[in-house]
């Protein structure tokens, strides 16, 4: 399906304030004609913890239909098994205006799909990753935990390093000892201290 444009007034609370949830996820060919969709699971819990941070509206219950029927719209796109995957974003932001911060009067929800290669270009196997000693991914009661764009703004500085120095990723320290492994850039741990 062809992707429409969007358009936005100069005070739209999405941009300005950042009320924006990013979640991902991606469909994968099994076989020639068997796609499963990945982290089905996560979306339920991940869209709950995003609406109490950011004031967002909650749609789980459209959500995995709406992406299972999109999917299946862009079924064609999926790349055939072992060569990538379908990536999938949806993304649920405020989109009303407002000129202060406040939440968000209305919201947006769209998914936008894409083939994609591998995350890494070596696959599943090892990877170097940069150990990230200044800059934090997250910090108690902060937004670290959900995928909003704020949180990928202030990452792309130590992202754009690693990937000078050769490195395929980074991996985040946790900010109260700098020594418990915390965060990777493409993946969450959890905090074996909680």
């Amino acid at each position: 399906m062809a992707a429409r444009h969007l358009e936005f007034k100069p005070i739209h609370c999405g941009i300005h304030s950042a009320l924006q949830n990013l979640l991902v996820s991606g469909a994968e060919k099994l076989t020639d004609s068997l796609l499963d969709v990945t982290r089905k699971q996560h979306f339920d819990k991940a869209n709950v913890t995003v609406a109490s941070k950011l004031f967002l509206a909650l749609v789980n219950v459209i959500l995995m239909d709406t992406v299972k029927d999109t999917v299946l719209a862009n079924e064609r796109w999926v790349p055939p098994p072992g060569k990538g995957s379908l990536y999938i974003r949806p993304l649920l932001m405020g989109s009303g205006s407002v000129l202060s911060l406040a939440p968000a009067p209305e919201f947006t929800f769209l998914i936008y799909v894409s083939p994609v290669g591998n995350y890494f270009k070596d696959g599943l196997s090892p990877n170097d990753l940069m150990v990230e000693t200044e800059t934090h991914r997250a910090t108690p009661g902060g937004t670290g935990c959900v995928k909003t764009i704020g949180n990928y703004a202030a990452v792309l500085k130590a992202q754009s390093s690693a990937k000078a120095k050769g490195y395929s990723d980074v991996l985040y320290l946790d900010h109260s000892c700098a020594v418990f492994y915390l965060f990777h850039g493409a993946a969450g741990f959890k905090n074996h201290l909680d």
